[in-house]
């Protein structure tokens, strides 16, 4: 069996979630754009973390 690490993590937030969104984006986390966790479900923004190739899981 082959493992693939992680090198990034990511989240989804709600847009209008700016308290949550400023605390992320403090955290490093960065913003790559609109998503769907589901067809039909709400837009939130995806943000990503990269992860330091040491600290993968």
């Amino acid at each position: 069996m082959q493992f693939r690490y992680s090198q990034c993590a990511s989240l989804l937030v709600r847009p209008d979630n700016t308290v949550g969104r400023t605390l992320y984006e403090r955290l490093g986390y960065r913003y790559a754009g609109p998503c769907r966790n589901e067809p039909g479900g709400p837009v939130c923004d995806l943000l990503v973390l990269r992860v330091p190739a040491e600290n993968a899981f």
